[in-house]
């Protein structure tokens, strides 16, 4: 679905700015860090005008950047404790 560029453009700028009603409960968060999620893969349109962290399937599922970006670094610190754990597993402790 394609939707009007203008108004298009007002929503991930509201998007970006964290102007918006919509939440997200903090269990969602939680299921989203620990499985990820997939983004388009294909050409994406929005990718491409609004950016990596403003497309679409990004907007839909996160209610604000502010999610998103929490989501982010929230996802990165699993997957590095994910990862120290499977060292562990493997060599040991190597601290």
């Amino acid at each position: 679905m394609i939707r009007d560029v203008f108004k298009e453009d007002e929503i991930v700028k509201e998007w970006k700015a964290g102007k918006s009603d919509r939440t997200m409960p903090i269990e969602d968060l939680f299921l989203l860090i620990r499985d990820g999620f997939k983004n388009c893969d294909e050409h994406c349109v929005h990718r491409e005008r609004y950016g990596e962290d403003a497309c679409l399937c990004i907007r839909e599922l996160f209610p604000s950047r502010e999610f998103y970006m929490l989501y982010l670094e929230l996802r990165d610190w699993y997957i590095s404790r994910i990862a120290e754990r499977i060292a562990d597993a493997i060599i040991g402790d190597v601290k």
